[in-house]
């Protein structure tokens, strides 16, 4: 799964201009605006870019999908000539637009292992149309290649790019660690298994960059939920309905959105798209977790094809408020921008589901769980 993701990030700019898929979803829809800004913990600081209905774009500029600077970064990671990274397509994100009236529930989004804030933007203008506030992280270091409000750049460190390595032999071993995840006959021997899945080279660098995302998503949650916070821009913050927060992520970002919903003692419902497990020993402090997991039937470790359906099966027999819906034919990166790339299927991306549909089943799917969360 690591090395196809990596392999896809080659495209990833082209991906980002993604505008002419159909991501909407039956009700009325609202403008977007969007904005950024910075948070500070303790001991890290991060980026978040965040999506919200808007009042009405104005002068404002649209976002584009990606931007020079990020497809000149893609380009060279991966070794591409800069022609194939994309252009700066325009999105329907208004910047600094006013916001509307109204307060609105917030979704935490952490994006997968060496991406950035904007791999799932379409989906986050889908849930700002509907009346959401989507606040996306950037982790700095970890993503590919951060913009500063003041122009400086933050690029992704030497050993995140070099942090995932595998040969055949260990994707295969891998692969089949994940089967018998799916067959794990309670919650504590699908927790065992992840154990043991942790303890393989591929996974071990990135153990503590999973702390330090748990701990930067757990950081801006608490600001979200202090009325008097002055870290989230005013406008921002009293449009904000503090005891409505949700959680979503991609792949790591995934598993990192699950497990904060675990370690929560109240409920932040989460969905968790198409993710590899961990949990690196964190206890699990909530056991009434609400949680959807959303997964694909077209994984690949390498040359070995692997289904993910009913990968959590264990959990949600365990967990009362856990879910899985599986879409037949979806691959990992089908639950990215990437999806909107029709192409991509002929070099083993994408999987063979019909993108259109897949993107409007899954944008359903998510937004009615929320809304079945949030709107009651």
């Amino acid at each position: 799964m690591f090395k196809q993701f990596l392999a896809s990030l080659t495209v990833l700019g082209m991906a980002a201009c993604s505008s002419n898929s159909s991501n909407s979803v039956t009700s009325e829809q609202n403008l977007v605006g969007v904005t950024q800004f910075e948070m500070t913990s303790d001991t890290s600081w991060y980026q978040v870019m965040a999506w919200y209905p808007a009042a009405e774009k104005g002068n404002h500029t649209p976002l584009p999908y990606a931007e020079k600077w990020l497809n000149k970064a893609l380009a060279k990671q991966y070794g591409i000539p800069s022609f194939l990274s994309g252009g700066e397509q325009l999105s329907k994100s208004w910047q600094e637009a006013p916001i509307q009236a109204g307060s609105f529930p917030v979704i935490i989004f952490n994006h997968g292992w060496q991406a950035f804030a904007r791999s799932n933007m379409t989906q986050m203008e889908m849930l700002a149309e509907h009346g959401y506030i989507v606040m996306s992280i950037n982790h700095p270091g970890d993503s590919v290649l951060i913009k500063r409000s003041d122009g400086t750049f933050v690029p992704q460190s030497e050993n995140v790019k070099n942090s995932i390595k595998a040969d055949q032999q260990l994707l295969s071993d891998i692969a089949k660690h994940y089967n018998q995840l799916k067959t794990a006959p309670s919650a504590q021997a699908y927790h065992d298994e992840i154990a043991l899945l942790q303890q393989k080279p591929l996974y071990q660098p990135i153990t503590q960059n999973f702390h330090q995302w748990v701990a930067q998503t757990q950081h801006l949650i608490m600001q979200v939920r202090q009325t008097d916070s002055d870290a989230i821009p005013s406008f921002l913050r009293q449009h904000i309905e503090t005891k409505k927060i949700g959680l979503l992520g991609h792949s790591f970002g995934g598993a990192v959105s699950g497990l904060v919903a675990m370690q929560d003692k109240t409920q932040l419902p989460a969905v968790v798209l198409d993710a590899p497990q961990f949990d690196y020993g964190l206890p699990i402090l909530n056991n009434n977790a609400t949680i959807l997991y959303l997964t694909g039937t077209d994984l690949k470790f390498g040359k070995t094809k692997v289904s993910n359906k009913n990968l959590n099966q264990a959990l949600t027999k365990h967990y009362p408020n856990v879910q899985e819906i599986n879409f037949d034919g979806a691959s990992h990166m089908n639950f990215t921008d990437l999806n909107h790339l029709r192409p991509l299927k002929w070099m083993g991306v994408l999987g063979p589901v019909d993108n259109k549909l897949f993107w409007q089943s899954m944008n359903e799917t998510v937004l009615t769980f929320y809304d079945q969360q949030f709107r009651k």
